[in-house]
């Protein structure tokens, strides 16, 4: 509660006699437990905390220090993040999540410890306090309800932007920095992110001109790419780095004109022009149409600012949109010219889903999961499920999309109604909180200014590099490092600004709410105990993520292993030697489970080592003599073991995620593979075929194999077994819908024929081979059944024995499902 105002004036009138006698008062004792409530004040010390007007408070060194850590893990994260990676299965973006979840741990521990050593629990409000919270808790909630938690809240390979992890940490920053910032705070942390943009700007620079920073190449398991590539950077793709680039551009345009030293105008235009020459190389057109978009921003900006001072409004005022003038011009060139390339540069073509699609996509998401979507991260979950089947006829049939057209689209398709209510709130919310505050009306009385000029022009700065993030959202996807920014300059625009004009003004203004402890109380044990959850939490939270670290690089270390045992074994070296690496490969996959145990990607690695492990154990026995082809003891227990956990591993990775074709296809194929030493393992196969055309109902491929498996428990082509006309049934229904999917598939085209064959409709089948024979001109087997027919024979002649299917050129080129 507040300070009764008759006891507020009791108090100013005691100061007042205190000043005018040259005496000093004695401070008004508050109650201890009190709730104070003051206003916040911006121009306080880098380090101690908002002082009270009733009961001076002094900072023990505990808070100091919390206080300081505090800050240096916000002002890593706005530093590290556009510049940080590993070698890993995602180099980019994984590091950066991992690195941001432990200083955001990090950030919120040193809280929660200084309010532990001070004794007093201060909170700073916000206007965005309720609605950041709402984001984090849709958020958890959409991670909460989806059915791959775990891929909701961790990620998966090439999706970690919008993971809760990620969404948590951006969200916990933000509020870090509120608590702890004051302006010599912000204006370092606006160096910082001048910095992170140009440095992550020049390393890409120096990349298209083929000038390598890192030395050696170190492979990205995943993509087979180098650090060594020239299109290789720190961002992520290059279209991300185009945005990226320009992103601090309306910022730094807006500070040039009001810099107070030339030397910050000389490296901010240094600045300017490496991020242009970045952007202009890429020659992203969504960027230049940020880039005006902002540019707009810093025009209106200036209009209103004379509006409000009047006839007599500030000299130059008008003068001041020469720049952004000239930045919407430059943007406006560049969309309509493509500037000179350099030599030898290539970058590769990206491809989107088109906005109808998406659209389609989302409705028909929200009709079965309205309110929190369908989970963080699981777009391509729902992009193979509702996908278009026109899309068999392209290139694209097999290749399920991480992301829609728009990233508002793809966060409101995941997120759902709740989620993606309460980021429109947010920003809208923002949009208005921030024009509101870049009045010159709102500039400190003292006149005060930075090192980069007046406080307001800094916020018209930072509200157009806002905007410009928020434009690209309708357009693109979105980078991890701009998401984070995303959140982070709307803290940033907060806690540069002074809020102190709100008690003249009128206005809500930002202000604090203190809880100082209190031995015996049992509201101070609640708290208490409440501040050492989230304690334990964040101690958790970046132990986690330390050891999720670790384990990917074991991973990434092993799959590297892997694929030098496979090189060996192409090469038929020693098969002794290779045993013992596949060993170690296997070990080391254990042991970044052990670091990590949710990862399905682990366990689907780990299925195809063991079962690599177990075809070395039969191809050994089959190399013996023919006498001597019997497996020994010590032998058939350790296939039985390798059955055990491969299987093991295949159910895992199901479980952590049920909702990845992918992961079904594996399992199907895993269990395929296992027929001969399993029982009722083709069953098995069947059931996640059967899942996984369930997942993709679309995909020819799928269906093919699920008729396959069909055809061999029908006994259709066994000579001597009864038909299983069930499962005959079966095959023609499936084969005969994946022939209508893609008429061009050739495998499906294969077996139909076959039991068209079967049936008797000899015709009907002998045109299907034709058609084969014609797309298969040199495939003998195809050659000979239109021969078998031609001359009224059956199509695999007599007796029927097994064949194997035509590939033509299209099914080989896009079998196969993305991660």
């Amino acid at each position: 509660m507040e300070i009764p105002p008759n006891i507020l004036r009791e108090l100013e009138e005691k100061k007042a006699k205190a000043v005018l006698s040259g005496a000093v008062a004695a401070p008004e004792k508050v109650e201890m437990g009190q709730i104070e409530s003051i206003p916040f004040h911006p121009f306080t010390p880098i380090s101690p905390p908002l002082l009270l007007d009733t009961e001076p408070h002094r900072p023990s060194g505990g808070e100091l220090f919390f206080d300081y850590l505090a800050k240096i893990a916000v002002f890593l994260a706005v530093f590290l993040t556009p510049l940080f990676f590993f070698t890993s299965s995602d180099a980019v973006n994984l590091p950066k999540q991992i690195l941001l979840s432990v200083l955001a741990m990090t950030a919120l521990g040193a809280w929660v410890g200084k309010a532990v050593a001070g004794g007093r629990l201060v909170w700073r409000k916000t206007a965005l306090g309720w609605p950041v919270a709402l984001v984090g808790l849709a958020a958890i909630l959409s991670s909460v309800f989806s059915s791959s938690f775990w891929v909701s809240f961790l990620g998966d390979t090439g999706r970690y932007v919008f993971s809760g992890a990620a969404i948590v940490s951006y969200l916990i920053i933000f509020m870090a920095a509120i608590q702890t910032f004051n302006r010599r705070d912000a204006y370092m942390a606006m160096a910082l992110w001048l910095g992170s943009v140009f440095l992550a700007s020049l390393y890409a620079l120096l990349q298209f001109f083929g000038i390598y920073v890192i030395p050696g190449s170190a492979s990205l398991t995943t993509g087979g790419a180098a650090y060594q590539s020239r299109i290789f950077n720190t961002v992520g793709g290059p279209f991300d780095l185009g945005i990226f680039a320009l992103s601090s551009a309306p910022f730094i345009l807006h500070l040039l004109r009001s810099a107070a030293a030339k030397k910050i105008k000389i490296a901010l235009a240094v600045f300017l022009v490496v991020q242009l020459a970045a952007g202009t190389i890429v020659d992203f057109r969504i960027g230049w149409l940020a880039l005006a978009a902002s540019a707009l921003i810093l025009i209106l900006a200036g209009f209103k600012k004379r509006d409000e001072k009047g006839e007599r409004g500030e000299k130059g005022e008008m003068g001041k949109i020469g720049l952004p003038l000239a930045a919407v011009a430059i943007a406006v060139l560049l969309w309509f010219v493509r500037p000179p390339q350099i030599k030898d540069l290539a970058f590769p073509a990206e491809i989107n889903p088109s906005y109808g699609a998406s659209w389609d996509i989302l409705v028909k998401t929200w009709q079965e999961k309205p309110v929190f979507g369908s989970g963080l991260e699981t777009y391509p979950y729902v992009y193979a499920k509702f996908k278009s089947a026109a899309l068999n006829q392209t290139n694209y049939w097999g290749v399920n999309f991480n992301n829609s057209a728009a990233e508002v689209v793809t966060w409101a398709t995941t997120f759902g109604a709740f989620g993606a209510l309460v980021w429109f709130v947010f920003a809208i919310w923002f949009l208005g909180y921030a024009w509101r505050r870049i009045s010159p009306t709102l500039q400190p009385s003292s006149g005060q200014v930075g090192p980069i000029g007046p406080i307001a022009n800094a916020r018209v700065g930072i509200l157009a590099s806002w905007f410009f993030i928020l434009v690209t959202k309708f357009f693109y996807v979105t980078s991890l490092p701009l998401e984070f920014l995303f959140w982070f300059l709307p803290a940033l625009l907060i806690t540069q600004g002074d809020e102190t004009h709100s008690a003249s003004s009128g206005q809500a203004g930002e202000r604090e709410w203190s809880y100082k402890f209190q031995t015996g109380s049992v509201k101070t044990l609640a708290v208490f105990f409440v501040m050492l959850a989230v304690l334990l939490g964040s101690l958790a939270g970046g132990y986690f993520s330390v050891r999720r670290a670790g384990a990917e690089r074991i991973f990434t270390t092993s799959v590297a292993k892997a694929m030098e045992v496979k090189k060996a074994s192409d090469d038929k070296l020693d098969p002794s030697s290779e045993t013992e690496k596949i060993d170690k490969v296997i070990n080391g996959i254990y042991a970044a489970i052990s670091s990590n145990p949710y990862e399905s990607r682990y366990f689907r690695v780990l299925a195809q080592a063991l079962f690599g492990k177990m075809n070395d154990v039969v191809a050994g026995i089959n190399a013996r003599p023919e006498g001597e082809r019997q497996a020994k003891p010590e032998e058939s227990a350790l296939l039985q073991d390798l059955t055990v956990r491969t299987i093991n591993a295949i159910k895992r990775a199901g479980v952590l995620d049920p909702d990845n074709v992918g992961v079904a296809v594996d399992a199907a194929e895993a269990y395929r593979n296992l027929v001969p030493l399993v029982q009722g393992a083709d069953d098995l196969a069947i059931q996640n075929y059967e899942q996984a055309s369930g997942l993709e109902p679309i995909n020819p491929f799928i269906k093919t194999q699920l008729g396959q498996l069909y055809l061999i428990k029908s006994n259709m082509f066994n000579q001597g077994l009864d038909v299983d006309a069930e499962y005959a049934d079966k095959a023609r229904a499936v084969l005969d819908t994946a022939l209508k999917l893609n008429p061009n598939y050739a495998n499906a085209r294969y077996f139909y024929a076959l039991i068209q064959d079967y049936d008797g409709l000899k015709p009907e089948a002998l045109q299907n081979f034709l058609i084969l024979r014609q797309t298969n001109p040199d495939n003998q087997l195809i050659v000979q059944i239109v021969a078998n027919l031609q001359n009224g024979f059956p199509a695999l002649g007599i007796p029927p024995r097994p064949a194997t299917p035509p590939q033509s050129p299209k099914a080989v080129e896009t079998k196969g499902f993305p991660n």
